[in-house]
């Protein structure tokens, strides 16, 4: 596509969406701010804060140009992330978590890669943290196929890192100019990895750069850990990825459709374990209904998965047991 192949002078557009992360928002900030690139659009949604984390996003837009803050009421990370996209003037649009970090040539990494292969968008590796600051683990993997397959499709869905869009770069043509991707507001678990198979789906390709430039800080108390309705959410963005596969993607289709078996799975163990009575009723209807005969007839389901599924049906309890003994999730 002609409007890739330009110079490495291409503004580039940061999303961060803030909501009470005054501990950490610094740090994140003075990461974006050291960026080799410095072609930077920097947009911090604050979105309705009650510590003082809009002051320090006023803080920063009085020492950088570059910096721009929009204070709305509180609507979370999705709306959070869709009005930055609504004012976004970049040629290329990225994505950073308050509560992270990135590595001072991450996104003239990213550039370079998708310029060079003249690709709609690039990946890069992540670096996970504690909370202590301690490594816990190093994600750099390289995709030997730069060209949009199937293949990359299913590695998105099984790869936790590669569905963030934390760590990539994508030009304005594939998610804002011709067919907007947006984050569905009504989705608070895997909105990320929806906007990016929605996202893929569209590309011409991806290029990948084979270094960890994203790093990404663990909470152990952040919202993901917790179980809530919010966490079921999650059934449904892969309902939606499985509507957007169905028409040209039929190898991604048949994996996400395994995948959402196992994050019911999954879910309902995890509800016997935190005893979350609630949510119990809809996720065994959910786990004996829809696809849970091709899950049992797949050749690609492992013997033992099955198993899983079949002791979870007639004895929940006794499969959270084992599935915690085996060190199954």
């Amino acid at each position: 596509m002609n409007e890739i192949i330009t110079g490495k002078n291409q503004l580039i557009s940061i999303i961060v969406p803030v909501y009470n992360v005054a501990e950490y928002l610094p740090r994140c900030m003075d990461s974006i701010l050291c960026q080799t690139h410095k072609e930077l659009e920097i947009l911090l949604i604050n979105d309705g804060s009650t510590d003082t984390s809009g002051a320090i996003c006023d803080k920063y837009a009085g020492i950088d140009n570059r910096v721009r803050v929009i204070h709305q009421k509180n609507g979370g990370v999705s709306k959070a992330r869709n009005a930055g996209l609504d004012v976004a003037n970049g040629t290329w649009i990225g994505f950073v978590d308050p509560d992270d970090a990135i590595k001072p040539n991450m996104y003239d990494a990213l550039l370079k890669s998708a310029v060079e292969s003249k690709k709609q968008c690039s990946v890069c590796g992540m670096v996970e943290y504690h909370t202590d600051g301690s490594q816990a683990m190093h994600i750099a993997e390289q995709i030997s196929n730069p060209t949009l397959t199937e293949e990359s499709l299913v590695y998105v869905l099984k790869n936790i890192y590669l569905r963030s869009v934390a760590n990539k770069l994508f030009h304005r043509s594939l998610i804002i100019d011709n067919n907007p991707v947006r984050f569905d507001a009504n989705i608070h678990a895997g909105e990320d990895m929806l906007f990016v198979v929605q996202a893929f789906t569209l590309a011409n390709g991806a290029a990948y750069v084979p270094e960890a430039l994203y790093c990404y800080f663990r909470r152990e108390n952040s919202a993901s850990f917790c179980f809530n309705k919010n966490k079921l959410s999650v059934v449904l963005a892969l309902d939606r990825i499985i509507q957007a596969l169905e028409s040209k993607f039929p190898l991604a289709l048949r994996y996400a459709k395994e995948y959402r078996m196992d994050v019911v799975i999954f879910l309902l163990a995890d509800a016997y374990r935190r005893k979350a009575t609630e949510f119990i009723p809809k996720l065994q209807k959910e786990l004996k209904a829809r696809y849970a005969i091709n899950y049992l007839l797949s050749q690609t389901v492992s013997f033992r998965y099955k198993c899983r599924w079949v002791v979870l049906v007639l004895s929940p309890r006794l499969s959270v047991g084992m599935m915690d003994r085996l060190k199954i999730r």
